[in-house]
């Protein structure tokens, strides 16, 4: 098995969209378990598990919020 792990940042001129977004992938992903990912022959994700609730990290260059989420994955290799 692999542990890799991921961060997902989303980013908006809106706060309130990147967070949005944010929790749609933390629904998403937290608690993946026993997949196959991207697709049905894709490698075995037999776990994942968010490390906590999206956070604001700051905001871009451009001055859009940059929110993230952590998560822990567990999957075979090949």
């Amino acid at each position: 098995y692999e542990q890799p792990a991921l961060q997902a940042i989303s980013r908006s001129t809106s706060y309130q969209t990147a967070r949005n977004t944010a929790e749609d992938i933390f629904t998403v992903l937290d608690n993946v378990a026993g997949s196959n990912l991207p697709t049905a022959t894709g490698p075995l994700y037999v776990r994942i598990d968010a490390v906590q609730s999206p956070f604001q990290i700051d905001r871009d260059d451009n001055d859009r919020f940059r929110i993230g989420v952590n998560f822990n994955v567990i999957k075979t290799t090949g």
